[in-house]
C-alpha cells in the first residue's frame, strides 16, 4: 500500500529498488556466465573468458563495498494540505480494500478478518503484508515487510487546519539489509518522490469521493 518502493519506475519520478534480488543476482550471473562458458566456441582464447570474469567479479565487489558503507533505512517525507477534515482523510487512509482502485502501483489487496493486517499487491509481482499499528486521530502508523527483502514502516501525521482541512506529514522509512540491494536503491529510487506521489493520488481520490476542493502540498 505505502510503500511501493519497486513499481515507481512505470511514472517517472522513480525507478524501483531495481527488483532488489535482481541487481544483484544479475551481475553473479554474469560473472559465472562468463567464467565458465565453453571458451572454444568464443575464439577468445583460454584467457579472455576469465579476465572477463575478473573484471565483472571486481564490479560487483566494488558495489558490494559501496552498499556496506551506505546505511541500511532511507526515508521519504511529504506534507500536504488537504481540505477535508482529519477523520475523512483518515478514513480514506484505511479504507485499504479500496487502494486498488486509485492507487496506480497496486493490483489488488487481500485485507485479513481481523482488519489488521493486509497484503497488497503491484502490477509488477511484489507481495507487500502489512500491519496496523495505530490508528489515533492525529497518528496512523504501519509496519510494512515485501517479498522482495526489504521492510519498513509508514507514519502519517494529521493535524486540523483553521479552514477545516488537514494538514497531512507522511513519512515512510524503508531498510534493505542486502548491501548490493541497498546501492540499486540509492541508484534508482527517490522517497521523497514516492511519498509525495502518494500523497497527490490520496488527494485525486479525496477529490472523486467529493472531499476536496482545492489545496497544495508542500
Amino acid at each position: 500500500m505505502f510503500g511501493r518502493i519497486s513499481g515507481a519506475v512505470a511514472h517517472g519520478e522513480a525507478k524501483p529498488l531495481i527488483r532488489l534480488g535482481v541487481f544483484r543476482d544479475y551481475w553473479f550471473g554474469v560473472a559465472c556466465t562468463i567464467a565458465f562458458r565453453p571458451i572454444d566456441a568464443t575464439g577468445d582464447g583460454p584467457m579472455a573468458g576469465w579476465w572477463m570474469a575478473w573484471i565483472a567479479a571486481t564490479a560487483a565487489s566494488v558495489a558490494l563495498g559501496i552498499g556496506l558503507l551506505l546505511p541500511q533505512t532511507r526515508t521519504g517525507l511529504h506534507e500536504a494540505v488537504l481540505p477535508a477534515p482529519p477523520e475523512r482523510v483518515r478514513g480514506t487512509i484505511l479504507d485499504v480494500g479500496a487502494q486498488a482502485a486509485w492507487r496506480r502501483d497496486v493490483e489488488g489487496v487481500e485485507v485479513a478478518a481481523d482488519g489488521r493486517t493486509w497484503t497488497e499487491r503491484t502490477r509488477d509481482g511484489e507481495r507487500l503484508r502489512f500491519e496496523l499499528l495505530e490508528a489515533s486521530g492525529v497518528r496512523v502508523a504501519l509496519r510494512f515487510d515485501s517479498s522482495r527483502g526489504y521492510r519498513g514502516e509508514w507514519i502519517g501525521e494529521l493535524a486540523p487546519m483553521p479552514d477545516g482541512g488537514t494538514l497531512l506529514r507522511v513519512r515512510e522509512a524503508a531498510t534493505v539489509a542486502n548491501p548490493l540491494s541497498r546501492l540499486a536503491a540509492r541508484l534508482f529510487f527517490d522517497p521523497e518522490a514516492f511519498a509525495r506521489r502518494w500523497v497527490e493520488e490520496l488527494a485525486a481520490e479525496l477529490a472523486r469521493r467529493g472531499a476536496y476542493a482545492g489545496g497544495t502540498t508542500r
